[in-house]
């Protein structure tokens, strides 16, 4: 029963050593960099090298051609705008990264970005490509308990077998 308790948990214990990391992104270098992150970790996109007095604009891009303003940094602080990023978004002002926690499927697809001097001036503007990539840990750990617990069981039968086959044998000590 012991055996039985420990593959049953196991799952979750191993899950919790093996969540997915953290992801940079320095979307700085180019003017359409793609970044590649694993369900469930965090993001941490670089869209300036310091946003401190900058104006951000951080657009998601829809297949049907528009779009929607997600987050905007002015005057220093951060207004999540898009309901989906509330509660997991934060951004740092002295390196110009915005960071999205717990990324989701739904977080995939385009964005596009403006930064503008506090008077207005325009910066620079670049799009960027969030991929997000399934998690495996959670499909491995549920196949090796699935084998373990096949295991066990076979394991259980086998010594149940060998019992009866002995209580049937004359004169077999059990």
């Amino acid at each position: 029963m012991l055996v039985l308790a420990i593959l049953v948990l196991s799952p979750g214990l191993s899950y919790g050593f093996w969540k997915p990391g953290n992801t940079m992104c320095k979307a700085i270098e180019s003017t359409h960099h793609t970044c590649s992150v694993t369900q469930g970790g965090n993001a941490f996109l670089q869209v300036i090298t310091n946003a401190s007095g900058l104006q951000v604009h951080f657009k998601k891009q829809f297949l049907t051609g528009g779009s929607e303003e997600v987050l905007t940094i002015k005057k220093g602080e951060l207004k999540i705008r898009y309901d989906s990023f509330r509660n997991r978004t934060e951004a740092f002002m002295d390196n110009g990264t915005i960071k999205i926690q717990n990324v989701k499927w739904e977080d995939a697809g385009k964005y596009n970005v403006e930064i503008f001097h506090s008077n207005g001036t325009h910066i620079n503007k670049f799009d960027m490509t969030l991929e997000v990539k399934a998690n495996p840990w959670p499909y491995v750990v549920f196949a090796c308990s699935s084998v373990g617990a096949f295991l066990v069981i076979v394991l259980i039968s086998v010594c149940i077998c060998r019992k009866v086959k002995a209580r049937k044998q004359p004169g077999a000590v059990i």
